[in-house]
């Protein structure tokens, strides 16, 4: 049986971060994102790593997370560029599974993020269970890390790294331009 489950209790004023270091299994790539009973099944079957920098593949990990405040939003950041499929999954302690979003660039329906891959997961008050997620690319250019991040977190980090890279690009034209002329 595979060990890499997390377990972190969390309020409304903090962010989380998790390193790589044992928190992914690697798992079979798909041509779809996976039904949670094959996530499961992928994560009993996974083998062990030690870091996801090998390249590419495909992983899965479960995190046991507990919200001791009120209902809320949380935003969860995986620092991938590129990701061919990313789905989760959310499992509470009374066993009722929730789809959340997939995030891969092929299927991905959440909220952009410049440079990271993000998906929202919506708790209940004072509500427990366990976050599965997919992720799998051809090329994964840094080890794997989650972030979880408040809404007003989120929000104020994705203006400002969205508006920091339009910025950026926009300078990058017009200087191409003016050189070009």
């Amino acid at each position: 049986m595979v060990n890499a489950l997390s377990y972190e209790e969390f309020n409304t004023t903090e962010n989380i971060e998790l390193i790589d270091h044992r928190l992914w299994v690697q798992a079979d790539s798909l041509h779809a994102p996976p039904s949670f009973p094959e996530l499961s099944h992928l994560y009993q079957n996974g083998k062990s790593m030690k870091s996801t920098f090998t390249g590419s593949d495909a992983y899965v990990t479960k995190l046991k997370l507990s919200n001791k405040e009120e209902s809320t939003t949380w935003f969860v950041n995986i620092n991938a560029v590129y990701l061919d499929i990313g789905t989760a999954y959310w499992q509470s302690d009374n066993g009722d599974i929730t789809t959340l979003e997939d995030f891969g660039q092929i299927t991905g329906s959440a909220p952009k993020l410049a440079h990271s891959q993000v998906f929202s997961l919506p708790l209940k008050d004072k509500e427990s269970g366990t976050l599965w997620v997919y992720v799998q690319a051809k090329v994964f250019t840094t080890p794997l890390r989650i972030r979880l991040y408040s809404q007003d977190e989120f929000y104020f980090k994705q203006f400002t790294a969205n508006s920091l890279n339009s910025i950026s690009f926009t300078v990058m034209i017009t200087l191409a331009l003016i050189a070009f002329l």
